[in-house]
Formats: C-alpha cells, structure tokens, sequence
C-alpha cells in the first residue's frame, strides 16, 4: 500500500500542481473566455491582472492546477479551497474546467484535492457552492453525498434572469465512506 502521509496530486491520468506564477496569463484568459467567462470566479468582469493575482489568492490557501497526462502542456481546469476556518474546522472548495471537454478531467482533480484537504486537515466538512445553472454538473460519483444545507434564492444575475445559489456540504464520514466503497479510487490507483 502507498504511504497514505504522501499526498497524492496523480491518479487516472489527470496530475495536479500548485498554481505558479508563471500560470497566471493564461489562467486569467482561460476565465474570461467565452466558456467560464460568466460562470467563474468574475463573472464577466474584467479585472485587472493585479487584482486578478490578489483575487487568486484572497483567502485561499490551496490553488492546484489540473492537468491532463494524454494533453500535458493544456491546463483542464483549477480547483482552489478557501475560507478555512480552523475553529470550526470546515472550508470551501471551488472547481472549473476550461472547456466543456474537461469536466471530466477537473471532476478528477476535484476528488484528488478533496482528498489532499482531509488528509492534510482535521476538517469536519467541505462546502461548495454552487449555482442553479450548474447544478447538472453534479451528478453521479462523490456528489450523491453532498448534504444541501441551504439555498440563497435568486441570488445571482445571468443571461435575463435571477438564479438561486445552493450551499452544499461534504461531510468527513461521507467521503471516508465512498472513498472506501468506490471501486478504483484506491491509493494504488
């Protein structure tokens, strides 16, 4: 068995790596592209490049890249966990693919850094919010066991209409639970 205090930022051909300075050009014309450019981080708006690098890094503190071995010089998406309180021992996690093609590969860098927070801390519970329009994005997989803990109605503004915002959380024994029954997602893998 792989030593399990290893993290592990490899698994079904996708790799993570911490977010460098050298990514940030292209990260932020991957956001304001026209596939993230209103459904990402923000939302349209044309910040600039010094306040795009603060943003990146405003009470975040994990920031990987998601790779793809079969594509290795194209980023599939980000994955960030910010807002840790470690009182209350919760976070929150974040993820975007690039291009519809790298759900996903992101998808899979998302189980990954789920992995790397509740190895590397004692959390209780991961939030993730998630608007209405995105919400067919989970499915199947880890995401049959978010808990929803709560919904801000008609909280944001797309494409002529009000969407609501839905809070859910991953809850420690929740992921313990599928990672232990889900075939393939072994630390030899």
């Amino acid at each position: 068995m792989t030593d399990p205090t290893v993290a592990r930022l490899d698994w079904r051909g996708v790799t993570l790596h911490p977010l460098r300075d050298t990514d940030m050009v292209w990260l932020r014309q991957a956001e304001l592209g026209s596939y993230l450019a209103f459904r990402w981080r923000h939302r349209g708006e044309h910040v600039t490049p010094h306040e795009f690098g603060a943003a990146l890094w405003a009470a975040t503190f994990v920031n990987f890249v998601v790779g793809r071995h079969a594509t290795p010089n194209e980023a599939a998406g980000i994955v960030s966990a910010y807002d840790l309180d470690t009182s209350s021992l919760h976070c929150k996690v974040a993820a975007a693919a690039f291009t519809p093609a790298a759900q996903t590969a992101t998808f899979r860098g998302l189980l990954l850094t789920l992995e790397y927070l509740f190895t590397g801390w004692p959390l209780r519970k991961i939030y993730f919010d998630v608007p209405s329009f995105n919400l067919r994005r989970l499915s199947g997989g880890v995401s049959k066991h978010l808990v929803q803990e709560g919904v801000l109605r008609d909280h944001i503004y797309l494409a002529g209409d009000m969407h609501d915002l839905h809070v859910f959380a991953l809850y420690r024994e929740a992921w313990v639970s599928w990672a232990e029954s889900t075939a393939g997602w072994s630390r030899e893998g």
